[in-house]
This record gives C-alpha cells, sequence and structure tokens, in this order.
C-alpha cells in the first residue's frame, strides 16, 4: 500500500516535471520560429542588394543621360529613389538588424555622404558641362565595388545567422519530441497506475462488502445466540439451579454423603453457568451501550465498606484478607448503586483469585482534585507488561492454558471497565509480576451542599 503510494507520488511529480520542462522547450521552439521569421522577413541582405541594385540603375541612368537618352526628370527621380533606398537601409530598425552582424557597414554610409555631396550637382544637372558629368559618373562607378562586397558579405552573415536558428530549432525540436515521448510513457504508466488503483479498490470494496454481509450474518447469529441464552438456557437453568438448592436444603430429605457431594458439585457448577450466562448478556448489554444506570449522588466510601463486607466470607475461604487501606468520607458521586457495587465486587473476587494464600487485598477511597480514586490492591500473581490491555478484551485470561489453575469466563474486566466508561470514569491498572496488581476507578466527583455522613442525597 504504502508502495503504491509513493509510486503515484513519483509519477504525479514526473509528469509535473516533464509537462513543465515540455512547456519551456515549446516556448523556445516558439521563439526560435519567431526568430527565423522575423529574419527572413526583414531580409537585410536583401535591402543591402537593392541600394546596390538602385546605384547601378542610377548609375545606368547617369550614363543615359550622357548620351542624351534620358531626360533631366528621369534621372532625378532615379536619384529620389537611391535616396530612399539609402534612407531604409540607414534607418533604427534595418540598423538595428544589420548591427547583428560582424561586417563592415561603411560603403552604405559613403554612399549617403556622395549622395549629399552630389546633391546640388544632380539638381543642376542640365547646367553640368561633358567633363562634369564624365567625374559624377566616377564619383558613383567608384561606390559600386563596396556596395558588391558588402551584399556579398551580408548574404554569407544571413546565411549563417539562419543556420545557426535553424540548427537550435532542430535542437529544440529534438528535445521537445523526447520530452514528449517521455510524457507519453509517463502518461501510459499514469493510466496503468489507475487501472491498478481501480482493480484494487473494485476488490478492497468487494471484501469489504464480503465482510460486511459476514458481519450482518455475524450480528444475526449473534442476536439468535443471546435470545437462545436468555429463554432456552437461562430459564431451565434457573429452575434447575434452585431444585439444586431445595435439595442442598434438605428438602427432600436428608441425603447420603456422596449424593450430598454430587448435588453440591452439581450446584456449584450450576452457579458457575448462570454467572457465565448472566455475564454474555450483560457483555451484549455494554457493546449495545444498553446498560441502564439509576444514578444517586452517594457516599462513595459506604458502598466500598459494604463490598468489602460481602466479598469478606469468599476472601477468607480462600485464606485472603481484604483490609480497608484508607476511606475518606463524603466522597460523592453521581452512581448506580447496584451496577458499582457489581463493579467492586468483580474487581475485590479478581483480587482475592489470583492472590496466593495468606494474601492481603487492600482497598482504599481518597479524592484527588475533582475525581475519586478506588484503588483494589492485591499480592497476588501479577499481570505481564504485554497483557496490560488485553485483559479488559472479551474471554480473555492471563493464563489461558487449558490447565490454568484461576477459572473464569474473561469477561467480568470487560464488564466492569463498561460500567465504569459509562459513569463517565475510567479503570486503570499498574502491576508487577510476583508483587501483584492494583486496579483504580476513577470517577467524576459530585459535591453538593447539606449531603450527610450517611451518604444519602436526592436521586440525581
Amino acid at each position: 500500500m504504502k508502495r503504491m503510494y509513493f509510486l503515484r507520488i513519483a509519477v504525479t511529480v514526473g509528469v509535473f516535471i516533464i509537462t513543465a520542462i515540455t512547456a519551456v522547450s515549446l516556448v523556445n521552439l516558439t521563439g526560435l520560429v519567431s526568430d527565423i521569421r522575423t529574419s527572413e522577413r526583414s531580409k537585410p541582405a536583401w535591402i543591402v542588394s537593392r541600394v546596390e541594385f538602385d546605384l547601378l540603375r542610377f548609375q545606368r541612368a547617369l550614363a543615359a543621360y550622357r548620351m542624351g537618352e534620358l531626360s533631366e526628370e528621369e534621372l532625378s527621380l532615379r536619384f529620389d529613389i537611391l535616396w530612399s533606398r539609402l534612407d531604409v537601409a540607414t534607418s533604427a530598425t534595418t540598423g538595428e538588424l544589420l548591427s547583428e552582424f560582424d561586417i563592415d557597414l561603411s560603403p552604405i554610409q559613403r554612399t549617403l555622404d556622395t549622395l549629399k555631396q552630389q546633391e546640388d550637382d544632380i539638381l543642376s544637372i542640365g547646367e553640368a558641362s561633358p567633363a562634369e558629368l564624365d567625374e559624377t559618373i566616377a564619383t558613383f562607378n567608384a561606390l559600386e565595388e563596396p556596395l558588391r562586397d558588402l551584399t556579398l558579405e551580408t548574404l554569407e552573415a544571413t546565411s549563417q545567422q539562419s543556420q545557426r536558428y535553424r540548427e537550435r530549432l532542430l535542437n529544440v525540436a529534438q528535445k521537445s519530441a523526447l520530452l514528449t515521448g517521455l510524457l507519453v510513457v509517463v502518461l501510459m504508466l499514469c493510466v496503468v497506475l489507475v487501472g491498478l488503483e481501480a482493480r484494487r479498490h473494485r476488490r478492497v470494496s468487494m471484501e469489504t462488502f464480503r465482510l460486511l454481509k459476514a458481519s450482518r450474518a455475524a450480528a444475526e447469529a449473534k442476536a439468535q445466540f443471546i435470545s437462545v441464552v436468555n429463554h432456552e438456557l437461562r430459564t431451565p437453568l434457573t429452575s434447575i439451579k434452585g431444585s439444586l438448592g431445595l435439595l442442598r436444603g434438605g428438602a427432600a430429605g436428608e441425603l447420603q454423603p456422596d449424593a450430598q457431594r454430587l448435588i453440591e458439585m452439581a450446584y456449584t457448577n450450576s452457579e458457575s453457568l448462570s454467572a457465565l450466562i448472566n455475564d454474555l448478556l450483560e457483555i451484549d448489554r455494554a457493546e449495545a451501550g444498553q446498560l441502564a444506570l439509576k444514578r444517586e449522588r452517594l457516599d462513595v466510601s459506604e458502598l466500598v465498606r459494604d463490598a468489602i463486607e460481602a466479598n469478606a466470607n469468599y476472601a477468607a475461604k480462600q485464606d485472603i484478607t481484604i483490609r480497608e487501606g484508607g476511606l475518606e468520607r463524603n466522597l460523592l458521586a453521581n452512581v448506580d448503586r447496584q451496577r458499582l457495587g457489581q463493579v467492586l465486587a468483580n474487581l475485590l473476587s479478581n483480587a482475592v483469585k489470583f492472590s496466593e494464600p495468606h494474601g492481603e487485598v487492600t482497598v482504599t477511597a481518597t479524592r484527588s482534585d475533582d475525581a475519586i480514586r478506588i484503588a483494589v490492591r492485591d499480592t497476588g500473581i501479577g499481570i505481564p507488561d504485554d497483557k496490560m490491555q488485553a485483559i479488559f478484551e472479551r474471554f480473555h485470561q492471563v493464563d489461558s492454558s487449558a490447565h490454568r489453575k484461576r477459572g473464569g469466563t474473561g469477561l467480568g474486566l470487560s464488564i466492569t471497565k463498561a460500567i465504569v466508561e459509562q459513569h463517565g470514569g475510567t479503570l486503570e491498572v499498574t502491576s508487577t509480576l510476583g508483587v501483584g496488581s492494583t486496579f483504580t476507578i476513577v470517577l467524576p466527583f459530585a459535591p453538593t451542599v447539606g449531603v450527610g455522613q450517611s451518604g444519602l442525597a436526592a436521586a440525581a
């Protein structure tokens, strides 16, 4: 489960990173394409070549004018066209594009300077002598070769720039294709993971449905079992126990010793079976939250004394002494007398049962801030650390072997804990192997005005 979780995270991060890199590559690719289009659209080499071309046309116009084949107006028009072309070539935009190339742009500037110098002569060319015309033609012919060289250099530089752009474009395109492939692979992996996750969810759903169905079946079986226990076992067992009690008491006359022993054994076992049935019904009510409490504001210390007195004979038979270790008075709490008595009786009987002969069970009841603490400490076998919490589970025994010395259903502590918690309290335990255990009931203190030391008060 954890491996799949981390794998999903890794795939998600991978998809995010690859997508981001691919997006950046596509942006770079778009930028390069834009640069190439801008370079091709601006055509610096074409502008320079047009300057050279218009210079040649003007030179031919001068020659034609010298031969009388061209009018003065047509010559001025060619001069203006050449000037306009030079204005474009020396403009800020074209100049910025041409400055990207490592070439000498002085021929363009020299041509422009020449035009400025010859402007007046061209405008008054009709008054020029043949010798002056030949000098003007020679001046413009001297500009041809530098412009031709500049055109060739510009063409070569433009070609190299385009080649660099295309190489970069190819490189970015290859990387983009690789990243796109990786993205496709990762996305396919995502699809596979989604499929596996869907299968896992479907399997979990089916298992959950199966468990839910089994749980409902178990709940129905449990309800039927409790009904059988309550109606089919408890009622006849009560009758059997009553009959055995009458026989023990001599209602049918005096019994032979062997018969008396068998009756005693049967009566003892019927009591154990009756206790088991009662515990089963109690734990069922506890799990359903149906332990009804008739709360009264009572002095808990008196209930503790009553429990000690009620269990004294049982303790004496086991050669165990139960003594008061300090019972404070006016320990007022809103409790159910019968249920709290049941809790105390269970803890005292457990303490006696798990203590060695000649042992001692000590009971204390004190107040700590807003809580009442009732502690039952024994000198018994103790509880292992790994079973400290398990003892509150149903049917759990510290000694769960088939030959354990001390009997019991393993439901007493579970019922006791449920009753204490329904009172809004807690049941704590501390233990040392071979030294003994201490079970402590912690209940909320419920102070009141005018409660006597008898502990009786109005019902809560």
